[in-house]
Formats: structure tokens, C-alpha cells, sequence
């Protein structure tokens, strides 16, 4: 899985989220855990994720 070689590669790490339709996910604690889009959309703006993998839901809805 793509978000697993983000993460592994230590590079960005925890600078790097999944956003898909079944929502956001961002990776803590040793696991990736599921956020609300609203709050992953948040953290990418304000520059805290740096690699924001995205299927085609972020093209519909990522305003």
C-alpha cells in the first residue's frame, strides 16, 4: 500500500495522510487511524501533513 511506503521510508512519516471517500486517515501512534475529511483538509492547510494521498473524491470535494 502506497501510505505504508510514506510512512516506512521515514521521509515524511507522520506528515503524510490517505483522503479517499471512506474518509481521511492520517498515521499515529504506530497505526493509521480514521479522521472526519473536514480535520484532514485542516491539517494539510495549516502544513502540519505535508503528502496528501487522494483518490478522485478530493477533486469533488476539496475546496
Amino acid at each position: 500500500m502506497i501510505s505504508e511506503v510514506l510512512y516506512n521510508n521515514y521521509l515524511y512519516g507522520v506528515q503524510s495522510a490517505c483522503y479517499s471517500g471512506r474518509g481521511g486517515e492520517l498515521y499515529q501512534n504506530g497505526e493509521w487511524r480514521t479522521f472526519p475529511k473536514k480535520q484532514i483538509k485542516a491539517k494539510f492547510r495549516e502544513g502540519i501533513i505535508k503528502i496528501l494521498l487522494c483518490t478522485e473524491s478530493a477533486s469533488e470535494k476539496f475546496k
